[in-house]
């Protein structure tokens, strides 16, 4: 658990950020190109220029992560932004009449599960007691046991 708030969020933001990214540029080529037998580099390609947005959107997500700091709503949250963006992603790389889409969605909302279990555990909240300890009994914020 991170004590300090700051670095907390910042590493949410960043980590979430990189995901958003990963998923953009990875993480649905390799599921459409393995459901639709083409070459994951024209999937890139479509999707290639909303990457920036999706990591924005992650980001933000990650910073909501951080922010409430409970392991137990970060999947939830990340899942829901997963599933969102990936829609988004398939809608915009794909069109309306295509059934990627859903395959998009699907993909999304399960690595959005996934990171949500992991980050929600990296930047949980540390415990009132490690923080009552670490502020008053030891003002250099070393936490000596």
């Amino acid at each position: 658990m991170i004590k300090k708030w700051w670095f907390r969020y910042t590493l949410g933001t960043v980590l979430g950020g990189f995901a958003g990214l990963s998923l953009s540029s990875s993480v649905l080529p390799s599921v459409v190109s393995s459901v639709v037998e083409v070459e994951s580099f024209f999937i890139r390609y479509a999707l290639g220029d909303y990457a920036v947005h999706a990591a924005l959107v992650w980001a933000f997500a990650g910073w909501v992560v951080a922010k409430t700091g409970v392991p137990k709503i970060a999947p939830i949250i990340l899942g829901a932004v997963g599933l969102g963006s990936g829609f988004l992603l398939g809608y915009v790389g794909f069109g309306i009449e295509s059934n990627l889409i859903i395959v998009c969605g699907v993909a999304g909302g399960g690595y959005g599960v996934i990171g949500g279990l992991l980050l929600g555990n990296v930047l949980a909240a540390p415990a009132e007691e490690d923080i009552a300890a670490t502020d008053s009994d030891n003002p250099s914020g070393v936490v000596t046991r």
